[in-house]
C-alpha cells in the first residue's frame, strides 16, 4: 500500500516562496508516483501572496486552512487565536484518520513546542514523522547573547533526534544531521525541484533586454546590493539593458534599503522592483529575460543550500549567471551549462554578466544545455519513487 502523507508547514498555499514549491512537488512527485499528499496549514498567510480559499485543490493536491482563514487578521491576539485554532484542528484531524495517515512531512514548523507535539503524537499513532531541511539552522539569527546560544545548541542537539527521517537539499546538510540523527533515522538527499514542463509550455514573442533576479532582496541571501551594484556599473556599455529584481515584501527592510541604494545611484530608471507576483507572471518575466542573474554571497548559509531559484532559473533555457557557492559547481560547470561567478565580487559579475550579452548566441547555446541538466537532474518527477521508497522504509523500520 503506497502511503498517505499529510504536510504541516507555516508556508502559504498555494502561491508562496520558495519552500511552497518545494513542499508542492514533493506533494505532486508523492502523488504521481501512487502515494497520496495533502497539505494542513495551521497558520494563515501574508496578504500579499493572495490566497484567497481556505481549502481546494491546487495541480491535484489538496489543501486546508485550518485556522479556518487563509489571510492573516492585522490583530496581534486575532493571529494568536488563529494558530491556536489551527493546530487543535491539525491534531484533531490526524487522529481521526490514523488508519488513513502514514507519515506527516514538518515542512517548516518553526517553534519546538510543535516540533515535539506533532513526532509524539505521531510515534503514539504508529505514524512515520520526517522533517524538511534546506537551510542551514538559525543561519539568520547568530546571536551574542549566551541564553540564545545555550537555546540554539540544545535546539540542534535536540530536534534531529526526534525524527524519523530527514530530507536534505545538499550534501553539507546531509553531512550536518547524518551525526545527529537517532540510529535507526534516515537522511535523504533531495536536490532542487522544479517543474520543467511548466516552463517548456509557457511560449513567449520575443526576449526583453532585460536581466532578472528572482528572490527575497535580502542581501544575506541573495547578494540583492551586490547585483545592484554591479549592474550600476554595466550600464555605461549596455545602457538599454533593465534589472528586474522579482520578489520580496514591499513593507520589508531588505526591500527599502535595495531601492534606496538605487537611488543613490541613480539608476532608479534602471531597475524595477515588482514585489511579490502571480507564477504566471514570474515565468513570463524569467522566460522573457536576456539572461537571468542569482548573487548569492558566500556565507554560512550559502555554503549549506543549494537555491531553488537555480533549478527555475535553467528550466527556462536562457543563459543563467550564478555566484559558485555551496554546492553549485557539483552540478553546473562554468561556460558549459552556466557561468559561474566569484562570491563576493562585483567585478566577478560584471565581467560574467557582460560575456553573456556580448557574446549572445554562444550563451543561448549554453542555456540549452542547462536546460537539459534541468531536465535530467531536478525535475520534480523523478524523485516520486525514490520518496514513496525513503517513506516505505522507514515505515518498515517502525514495525521492526
Amino acid at each position: 500500500m503506497y502511503p498517505h502523507v499529510v504536510i504541516i508547514t507555516h508556508a502559504p498555499y498555494p502561491n508562496g516562496m520558495a519552500l511552497t514549491k518545494r513542499l508542492h512537488y514533493y506533494a505532486r512527485a508523492i502523488i504521481e508516483a501512487g502515494g497520496n499528499a495533502e497539505f494542513l496549514l495551521p497558520n494563515p498567510s501574508l496578504k500579499i501572496f493572495g490566497n484567497i480559499k481556505t481549502s481546494g485543490y491546487h495541480e491535484n493536491v489538496k489543501f486546508k486552512y485550518t485556522c479556518n482563514t487563509s489571510t492573516k487578521p492585522p490583530r496581534f491576539l486575532a493571529r494568536r487565536k488563529a494558530g491556536l485554532i489551527g493546530y487543535i484542528n491539525i491534531i484533531r484531524y490526524v487522529i481521526s484518520n490514523r488508519n488513513l495517515v502514514n507519515a506527516i512531512i514538518d515542512g517548516g514548523m518553526p517553534y519546538l513546542i510543535h516540533k515535539i507535539l506533532f513526532t509524539r503524537l505521531a510515534n503514539i499513532l504508529g505514524m512515520i514523522i520526517i522533517q524538511e531541511k534546506s537551510e542551514f539552522p538559525f543561519f539568520k539569527k547568530q546571536s551574542a547573547k549566551i541564553s540564545v546560544k545555550l537555546y540554539q545548541k540544545f535546539y540542534n542537539f535536540l530536534v534531529p533526534k526526534l525524527y524519523d527521517g530527514i530530507f536534505v537539499i545538499s550534501e553539507k546538510l546531509f553531512d550536518y544531521y547524518k551525526s545527529r540523527i537517532r540510529k535507526r533515522s534516515k537522511l535523504l538527499l533531495i536536490p532542487v525541484l522544479v517543474n520543467v514542463n511548466e516552463y517548456k509550455e509557457y511560449k513567449i514573442s520575443d526576449r526583453k533586454l532585460t536581466i532578472v533576479s528572482a528572490g527575497s532582496l535580502s542581501q544575506l541571501k541573495d547578494g540583492t546590493l551586490t547585483l545592484i551594484n554591479a549592474f550600476s556599473r554595466m550600464l555605461e556599455r549596455f545602457p538599454d539593458y533593465k534589472l528586474i529584481c522579482v520578489g520580496g515584501n514591499p513593507d520589508s527592510k531588505e526591500f527599502f534599503t535595495a531601492m534606496s541604494l538605487a537611488e543613490r545611484l541613480n539608476i532608479k530608471e534602471s531597475v524595477e522592483f515588482t514585489g511579490f507576483i502571480p507564477r504566471e507572471e514570474l515565468i513570463r518575466f524569467q522566460k522573457e529575460a536576456a539572461v537571468l542573474v542569482l548573487a548569492k554571497p558566500s556565507s554560512l548559509h550559502a555554503d549549506h543550500c543549494f537555491p531553488t531559484k537555480v533549478g527555475e532559473y535553467l528550466a527556462t533555457g536562457n543563459p543563467v549567471v550564478v555566484t559558485n557557492t555551496g554546492e553549485i559547481s557539483k552540478f553546473l560547470t562554468d561556460q558549459e551549462n552556466a557561468f559561474l561567478a566569484e562570491p563576493d565580487s562585483e567585478k566577478s559579475l560584471v565581467e560574467k554578466l557582460s560575456s553573456v550579452l556580448i557574446n549572445y548566441e554562444e550563451a543561448i547555446r549554453i542555456g540549452k544545455r542547462g536546460l537539459r541538466l534541468a531536465e535530467t537532474e531536478f525535475d520534480y518527477k523523478i524523485f516520486g519513487k525514490p520518496i514513496i521508497e525513503f517513506i516505505e522504509k522507514l515505515m518498515e523500520s517502525r514495525k521492526n
